[in-house]
């Protein structure tokens, strides 16, 4: 807390002298310049957020309309041609982790890094 304040007193009294205002300049950039690149980054980022966050909450909602299937068929209010209601658990266990799957290959190439040389092998197309 103490050298904080003396980072900040620092370059306000450097600002006040015109020969060492350079000095101020400097200080302040060493805190100012990576808060306005993080700053930046989060700012462009919004738009992939934003695509990350709707194919989550279709995939939730899909898997939500799976599983009220899965109990209507276990409790025999609908019924399907050759499917016991014995199969609807492991069938949705089955079905849960696929669209998992699909979902985390649709949301890779959105995450930050993702386009690194290291995930190359992992991009086929």
């Amino acid at each position: 807390m103490f050298l904080t304040l003396i980072y900040i007193a620092l370059p306000i009294i450097f600002g006040l002298f015109p020969w060492t205002q350079n000095f101020a300049q400097t200080l302040f950039g060493y805190i100012f310049n990576p808060l306005k690149k993080i700053g930046s980054g989060m700012w462009n980022y919004l738009p992939n957020l934003f695509t990350i966050t709707v194919i989550f909450f279709v995939f939730r909602y899909a898997i939500k309309g799976i599983h009220f299937l899965k109990n209507e068929v276990e409790q025999g209010k609908l019924q399907l041609s050759g499917f016991y209601p014995d199969w609807a658990n492991p069938t949705f266990q089955i079905l849960k982790v696929v669209l998992y799957a699909f979902m985390f290959v649709l949301i890779f190439p959105y995450l930050p890094g993702s386009d690194s040389p290291i995930f190359k092998v992992f991009q086929f197309f």
